[in-house]
């Protein structure tokens, strides 16, 4: 029979003020472009980091309260349908 072994390394990375403030940039000037008329679902699927959400123009699925983590429920729970929120700094970028 055959056999197969996964090896996973994981190499942490210290993320700094820099970094922050580079990907904070790209996420204004990604808004800005939303907001001058490009339609969010192709800026989604060129842009997003997230393979599952980017080929469905970052819609996500619906799901309970509690699936995302607070500071992003939270702006989206606060929007109304079609607005578009300020960045959100999460955790997770």
């Amino acid at each position: 029979p055959g056999r197969a072994a996964v090896s996973v390394v994981a190499i942490p990375r210290t993320i700094t003020a820099a970094d922050t403030a580079a990907t904070r940039a790209r996420v204004e000037r990604l808004r800005a472009e939303i907001v001058g008329g490009a339609p969010f679902e192709e800026v989604a699927r060129r842009e997003s980091a997230d393979s599952l959400s980017a080929v469905e123009g970052g819609v996500l699925p619906r799901g309970p309260r509690g699936r995302f983590v607070a500071p992003f429920e939270n702006a989206a729970a606060a929007l109304v349908p079609g607005e578009l929120s300020q960045p959100v700094l999460t955790q997770f970028g």
